[in-house]
């Protein structure tokens, strides 16, 4: 099952889509999980992240991020399911705790990402 982690962007008329949060993901897993009863458990679960950002200040980071995302709180910009911020070690914290919390076992970046997210990989080898 393929989680996009976006909605329309209220008033948009192409197509523009807005991030969702961690409490809007759990709602969109939640109502998967209900519709698809026993079979949920056998289904994969994918993400598309749409940036993953290196950087040892997470904090500042995610600060900055949030000029994009206004109708988050600066709090929340951190936790977005498809953002990956921080250092590989903190992003590969994040996404074992989101395949805990959401059952994601297979996430996706841009191609932009991929050599940007490759130490992330070495971390989470055979976990």
């Amino acid at each position: 099952m393929y989680f996009a982690g976006a909605v329309l962007a209220p008033g948009s008329i192409r197509g523009t889509l807005q991030l969702i949060d961690a409490e809007a993901m759990d709602e969109r897993v939640g109502f998967f999980e209900r519709e698809a009863g026993e079979r949920a458990a056998h289904l994969e679960r994918n993400i598309l992240v749409q940036t993953v950002l290196v950087t040892a200040d997470r904090p500042g980071a995610a600060k900055v991020m949030r000029r994009r995302m206004p109708y988050l709180a600066a709090g929340q910009v951190a936790d977005v399911p498809t953002l990956l911020i921080g250092t590989p070690e903190e992003i590969a914290t994040g996404l074992l705790e989101r395949r805990e919390r959401y059952g994601f076992s297979y996430i996706c970046v841009q191609e932009r990402d991929m050599t940007t997210f490759a130490p992330v990989i070495e971390l989470l080898s055979g976990r």
